[in-house]
């Protein structure tokens, strides 16, 4: 399920960097603008499905499986600390990202680090 979720979100995010450079690059006739913005929403709404489907869950189901009850309170709250620690880091990174590699870019960044998710979970 790990490894259809990150290949599903990696072909939404390379599809929705190629978008977004047709569109920012000006490479797109007038014409074809609206619909690649159409299809760049749907990019991004296929992502926020197969991450809901995929790996949404792992962070709240995974550790509270693994762990033994005597440690199973202060390791969900280490699991959740961090979880919540890296989504501010992505939340504070994302607009600097933005800023320097453009839209493209940054989506071209995390197909990559979805390509190396999805390796690490075949591995």
């Amino acid at each position: 399920l790990l490894l259809l979720g990150a290949g599903a979100m990696f072909v939404c995010t390379l599809a929705a960097a190629v978008c977004a450079y047709l569109l920012e690059t000006g490479q797109a006739t007038e014409e074809w603008r609206f619909s690649l913005g159409l299809s760049l929403l749907l990019c991004v709404c296929l992502y926020m499905l197969s991450f809901a489907f995929a790996w949404g869950g792992v962070p709240w189901v995974y550790p509270s499986e693994i762990f033994p009850m005597n440690v199973k309170e202060k390791a969900m709250s280490t699991s959740v600390c961090s979880q919540w620690s890296a989504n501010f880091l992505v939340a504070y990174i994302v607009p600097q990202q933005v800023q320097s590699m453009r839209v493209y870019g940054t989506f071209a960044f995390y197909a990559c680090c979805l390509l190396c998710s999805g390796i690490l979970v075949f591995w």
